[in-house]
């Protein structure tokens, strides 16, 4: 491919094909398969950003996430956490593992058991039972 050493410029703005690539100068948003931006880079299908594929994991304050959903540092639910089986669980009930790969469900504290004398130093189970 041939190369230009000058720089390109467009004022208003640039358009490749129907939606291929929108680029409004005046909002400053730039969309890829669509032709209403939304945000500064607002991408309608599957994106790859130096190996993090967009529509595969997905990392918050990690840059290459390790699970479909890797978080690093603290997070904050505004809805309900789901179970395997999709349900939000009810008050006074914790979320559990139920084992590697087979994802969470929702116990009640009465099936969590401690053998330490104070909650702040115990051991929490839960029995098989």
């Amino acid at each position: 491919m041939a190369s230009v050493n000058k720089k390109f410029a467009v004022e208003k703005g640039l358009e490749v094909g129907d939606d291929a690539l929108v680029v409004d100068a005046e909002t400053k948003k730039t969309g890829i398969g669509k032709t209403d931006a939304k945000y500064g880079l607002d991408v309608a299908t599957t994106a790859n950003f130096d190996g993090i594929v967009a529509a595969g994991q997905v990392g918050i304050g990690s840059t290459q996430p390790s699970e479909n959903l890797d978080v690093e540092g603290g997070a904050r639910f505004g809805g309900a956490i789901k179970d395997n089986s999709g349900g939000g669980g009810t008050d006074g009930q914790v979320i559990i593992s139920t084992g590697s790969g087979s994802g969470v469900s929702w116990s009640t504290t009465a099936e969590i058991f401690t053998n330490a004398s104070d909650g702040t130093n115990s051991l929490q189970y839960k029995k098989s039972n």
